[in-house]
This record gives C-alpha cells, structure tokens and sequence, in this order.
C-alpha cells in the first residue's frame, strides 16, 4: 500500500471511531439530560436569544456533557479535515477544507464561552452563521471531490 494509502485508511478509522464515539457514547447520554435537544453546532438556524434560553436551561450534568463534547471536539475538525484531504485530488480542493475547519473551531471556541457564561453579545450572533459556513464549505469540498472522482474515473474509461 503506498504513502496515501496508509494516510487514507489511519484518516477514514479515525474518522469512523470518532463517529462511532459521538453515536454510541456522548449524544445519546446528551440526549438523555437534556430531554432530546442537540448540540448547538448541529443545528445551524438558532436565533441569538433561542441559544442564550438554550445555555442558561442546560442542567449543571447536561452542561457538564457538552463541555466534555467540546473537549472531544477539539479533535474532530482534525480528523475529518485529513480524511478530506487525503481524497482532494487537487491543491484548490483544500481551501473550503480548511474554511471549514477553520469555522468548526470558531464555533467550538463560542460554544465554549457560552457554556462558561463569559460570551458577549456578539457570540449567539455570529454562532449560527459559523455553523452555515462550516457545513457549506464541509459540502462543497465532498461535491467537489466527488465531481473530480467521477471526471477522473469517466476519463478512465
């Protein structure tokens, strides 16, 4: 297996245990202490004032949960960002790859004021719009890497 190969598989079982960590462990006991309400940098439309009501009606348990999310969430734009990167054919494919990263430790970085309470008044502000972007540029380097995957493999044949 060559070089790419290697970085490929170690970025895709990474990004796979991550998942698996998220789906089998932190969500479902979030979930649970919060009556079924998701994390805000799931939800991208939040209104400033929904996500300050959000914070301050978290439990001490349920605020506690998502801070130890937060933490493993430092790792994941990571993760996700090199399995991106390990696919992008092309140098220009990595620039909505790192925005998008870029963006998820913004939005971790509010998130974790906010669950201080040492936000200002622009942080449930600029939250949702980080949250757009992330996911926007999250899409576009996938669309993007599927489209030269597909070009490449049509000019294969």
């Amino acid at each position: 297996m060559s070089k790419k190969g290697y970085l490929r598989l170690g970025s895709i079982t990474a990004f796979i245990a991550f998942q698996l960590l998220f789906a089998l462990s932190i969500t479902p006991r979030f979930l649970r202490l919060t009556g079924g309400r998701t994390f805000l940098d799931i939800t991208p439309l939040w209104e400033p004032q929904e996500i300050l009501n959000y914070i301050a009606s978290l439990s001490s348990e349920a605020r506690q949960a998502y801070t130890t999310m937060q933490l493993v969430d430092t790792l994941y734009p990571l993760v996700y960002t090199s399995a991106l990167l390990s696919f992008a054919p092309k140098k220009k494919i990595w620039i909505p790859i790192f925005l998008g990263m870029i963006f998820d430790y913004c939005e971790n970085i509010m998130i974790g004021r906010l669950l201080a309470m040492r936000a200002g008044t622009l942080v449930p502000v600029l939250l949702p719009y980080c949250t757009v972007i992330k996911f926007s540029m999250i899409g576009i380097s996938l669309g993007l890497i599927i489209i030269y995957a597909l070009r490449r493999r049509r000019s294969a044949i």
